[in-house]
């Protein structure tokens, strides 16, 4: 997964978006009312990473996680950072190997 997105306010390569507003459950859940998003491409293939292209699409920022929304074909990944302890961890046992 590729994406290019310029999440700084001062972009005059496109105009803001504005953020998604959730309801009140997805908002208690959340802890938020309202997800900032950001317009960019992100890059999509076929398998074997063929048939490479870029693609308009959003980057929604969902607390400690954020996604990449490709608009035109409707599709969405969710991403989470792993904790200290777990990139830890892993450090480690690739170093054993």
């Amino acid at each position: 997964i590729t994406t290019d997105n310029d999440t700084t306010s001062s972009s005059s390569s496109s105009s803001p978006l504005e953020p998604i507003e959730l309801n009140t459950k997805a908002a208690a859940q959340w802890g938020k009312k309202y997800l900032p998003r950001h317009s960019g491409k992100g890059q999509v293939a076929s398998e074997n990473f063929t048939n490479a292209q870029w693609m308009e699409g959003q980057l929604i920022l969902v607390g400690r996680f954020f996604s990449f929304a490709w608009v035109p074909i409707g599709h969405q990944v969710f991403f989470g950072r792993p904790s200290s302890e777990l990139t830890l961890k892993m450090l480690r046992e690739s170093e054993e190997e």
